[in-house]
C-alpha cells in the first residue's frame, strides 16, 4: 500500500522499507501502524537524469565516473533488497504502509547544513558505515543530480561541474554521499506525521545542532510525554516481542489479532502515567517511585499478554528502575535536571532548528526557482519551506 506522507502512520526513518524495519515490532504494537520510505520516485526521470550524467562522466572521463558507477552499483543493490523486503513484511497487510519521502536536492538546500559541516559532516561520513543509511544517502545522491539537470536545462556538463566544484570545496568527492546523509536528517517542516528512528548516528548529529537550542520546558512537553510513553511501552514488551523476522511476523500479527482489547488497555495506561508524571515533574529523589508506580500499572496486561508471572514481572520493573541508561532515559523525559536532556530530545530540538533553517536559507535563486517550478516534484520546495 503506497500513501501520501500526510495520512502516514509514524514513519520509520531515515531508512527506506529493508531488514531494518524488522527490529520496530514493539513500536508496531505501541502505534498499530508504521510507514517505510521506498527508494523510488513516482516517475523515471530522477533515474533518467543519473544516467545522463553518469554516462557523460564515463564518456568524458570524468573525475567523478567511480562515484556514478559506485551509486549506480549500489542503487541496484537498494532496490533489489527493497523488493525482497517487501514480500517478507507482506503478511503484515496494511500494518506497515510504504511512501515516498522525496527531499529536495538544490545547493541552497544543502547549504542549510554547512554551518555545522566542521562538527557533523565526519560524522555523516562515518554513518555511511550503516549500510541503511548508506542506502538512503545512495538515493539521495541520484534526486541532487536530477534537480542539478533542472537547474542547469539538462546540460550534463555544468552538472559535473557544480558536483566537482561542491566536492573540492568539501574536501573531496568521498564527502558528497556524506552530505547526501546530512540532507536525509533534514526532516521537513510540513507533511509529515510522526518520525521513528533506532539510528543512533542520526539522533548524535542531530543532538549537536540541538545543542545551541533554547526551548522552554513547557514547550517539549507534549514531545517528553510521547517518548516517555513509547519507551516504557518499549521496555515493557521487548524483552518478550521477537524481531519481525518469518516467526516474530506471525507472533505479532497474533498479539493484535487476537489481544487487541489488551494491547488497547495497556497502551491507555503507559499513555496516561507518562502524560502524568512528565505533567507533576516529580524531583529526582520521588521519581523512582513513580516509575514504579507507573510500571505496576501495567502488570495486569503485560502479564497476560507475554505469559509472564507476578514474580517475573517485579523482577522485570526491577532491571529497568536498575539499567542506569534506561533510567537516565527516563530521567530525561521526566526533566530530572541531574539526568541531562536525552538524545532524542535535544534531536528533537535539532529537527526544529534546521527546518527553520530551511524555511529562510534553503530559498532557491531566482534563475533556479522559475526551471525547478516546472518540475513534476516542485511540491517538494513547498512542503521544505512553509512554517
Amino acid at each position: 500500500m503506497e500513501n501520501d506522507v500526510n495520512s502516514l502512520p509514524p514513519m520509520i526513518y531515515p531508512y527506506h522499507i529493508g531488514p531494518k524495519v524488522r527490529n520496530f515490532s514493539t513500536s508496531l504494537l505501541f502505534h498499530e501502524n508504521l510507514a517505510v520510505s521506498l527508494a523510488a520516485w513516482p516517475m523515471g526521470d530522477p533515474i533518467d537524469a543519473f544516467i545522463t550524467v553518469g554516462g557523460r562522466a564515463d564518456q568524458t572521463n570524468h573525475p567523478l565516473s567511480n562515484l556514478f558507477n559506485y551509486v549506480f552499483y549500489h542503487f541496484d543493490i537498494v532496490q533489489e533488497v527493497a523488493v525482497n523486503e517487501m514480500k517478507h513484511l507482506s503478511p503484515l497487510g496494511d500494518k506497515i504502509s510504504r511512501a515516498m519521502t522525496i527531499y529536495p536536492g538544490t545547493p541552497e538546500h544543502y547549504e542549510v547544513w554547512e554551518p555545522y559541516h566542521e562538527k557533523c559532516l565526519h560524522l555523516a561520513a562515518t554513518s555511511l558505515e550503516n549500510a541503511h543509511i548508506h542506502s538512503a544517502a545512495i538515493t539521495d545522491f541520484i534526486f541532487r543530480i536530477y534537480e542539478l539537470m533542472i537547474i542547469h536545462e539538462n546540460d550534463p556538463d555544468l552538472v559535473l561541474e557544480s558536483l566537482a566544484n561542491r566536492a573540492s570545496k568539501l574536501g573531496g568527492e568521498n564527502l558528497i554521499l556524506a552530505e547526501c546523509a546530512l540532507n536525509r536528517y533534514t526532516l521537513p517542516k510540513t507533511g509529515r506525521g510522526s518520525w521513528l528512528t533506532d539510528s543512533k548516528d542520526m539522533l548524535n548529529i542531530l543532538a549537536i545542532v540541538g545543542d545551541e537550542v533554547a526551548a522552554p520546558v513547557e514547550d517539549t512537553l507534549p514531545f517528553r510525554a510521547e517518548s516517555l510513553a513509547s519507551t516504557l511501552f518499549d521496555k515493557l514488551l521487548s524483552p518478550y516481542t521477537p524481531k519481525l523476522d518469518s516467526n516474530g511476523i506471525k507472533v505479532v500479527n497474533k498479539m493484535m489479532d487476537e489481544r487487541a482489547g489488551e494491547l488497547a488497555v495497556l497502551r491507555k495506561t503507559v499513555v496516561h502515567e507518562a502524560h502524568s508524571i512528565v505533567t507533576e515533574s516529580p524531583s529526582e529523589k520521588m521519581l523512582k517511585s513513580a516509575i514504579e508506580a507507573s510500571l505496576f500499572k501495567a502488570e495486569k496486561e503485560v502479564s497476560s499478554l507475554v505469559n509472564i508471572n507476578k514474580s517475573s514481572f517485579k523482577e522485570l520493573t526491577k532491571k529497568l528502575t536498575e539499567d542506569r541508561v534506561v533510567w537516565t532515559t527516563f530521567g530525561g523525559f521526566v526533566g530530572a535536571v541531574s539526568s541531562g536532556m536525552p538524545l532524542a530530545l535535544t534531536a528533537a530540538l535539532g529537527v526544529a532548528a534546521l527546518s527553520s533553517l530551511g524555511s529562510n536559507a534553503a530559498k532557491v535563486r531566482n534563475e533556479s526557482k522559475k526551471k525547478l517550478s516546472e518540475s513534476p516534484y516542485s511540491f517538494i520546495h513547498y512542503l521544505s519551506n512553509e512554517a
